[in-house]
């Protein structure tokens, strides 16, 4: 429990640079790990790999509540399982870049995915 509240307190901080910022910015916590490592660990399917998922979920979900996204929900009808498999496709393409820096790729990708959805005014 205690880690979990520490993940969700890391997510929180790094969000106040979410997106596109985070590519530029110091990632901390699971938001540093290597995707080499990320791919790893999913693979062997191990306890590391769930508490990653989770602070990418967090990291998500904090953009999409973020004043800086588009006013349509980015997460609306995503499932988890897509989300973990574009971070999982992703970290094979690029395993020297962070978590921080794939989940940030991710929330830039759902934007414009959103933004797309977007009724024509």
């Amino acid at each position: 429990m205690r880690i979990a509240g520490l993940h969700a307190v890391v997510a929180i901080a790094v969000l106040a640079s979410a997106g596109a910022a985070l590519a530029q910015s110091t990632a901390i916590g699971d938001g540093a790990y290597a995707c080499r490592e990320w791919t790893s660990e999913r693979k062997a399917n191990s306890t590391r790999s769930k508490m990653t998922s989770t602070w990418i979920l967090g990291f998500l979900s904090g953009v999409n509540a973020t004043p800086a996204s588009p006013p349509r929900d980015i997460l609306s009808g995503v499932s988890i399982d897509e989300l973990l498999s574009w971070v999982d496709k992703f970290c094979t393409e690029n395993p020297s870049t962070n978590i921080g820096s794939a989940a940030a790729k991710l929330a830039d990708e759902l934007r414009a995915r959103a933004r797309e959805k977007r009724p024509a005014s």
